[in-house]
């Protein structure tokens, strides 16, 4: 059954992000970096450091967490939040999930809380 308060905003291959690694991916004016941690588990957040703006999808994964490259901020993949300094506020996360074909559903849920925390 399909959540009324869903809203599909991205669907990609599971195959065009392997496991342990980001991608960012760009729909209409929104950055989103797409984080594989293992098989079925994905994360999606915002591609922007709320430290000083810079792309988290150039960083790379470390224990369920992206680190942006420019000043090692980190933050939780899934949830946003924020892990380790220069960093002070989340970034927006996203609803991610794979179905049984292997497509990946990036969405915002009205009922998420997206934005700094």
């Amino acid at each position: 059954m399909t959540d009324p308060n869903r809203s599909i905003l991205l669907t990609i291959s599971r195959d065009e992000v392997p496991i342990g690694e980001v991608r960012a991916f760009t729909v209409d004016s929104l950055s989103i970096v797409i984080s594989h941690l293992s098989n079925k588990v994905w994360g999606a957040v915002e591609n922007l450091c709320s430290h000083d703006n810079g792309a988290l999808g150039d960083g790379k994964l470390r224990r369920g967490d992206i680190v942006c490259p420019r000043h090692g901020a980190s933050f939780d993949c899934i949830t946003g939040k924020v892990k380790s300094l220069p960093a002070v506020k989340s970034v927006a996360f996203f609803e991610a999930s794979e179905d049984d074909t292997g497509q990946v559903h990036i969405s915002r849920s009205s009922g998420a809380s997206n934005g700094n925390q």
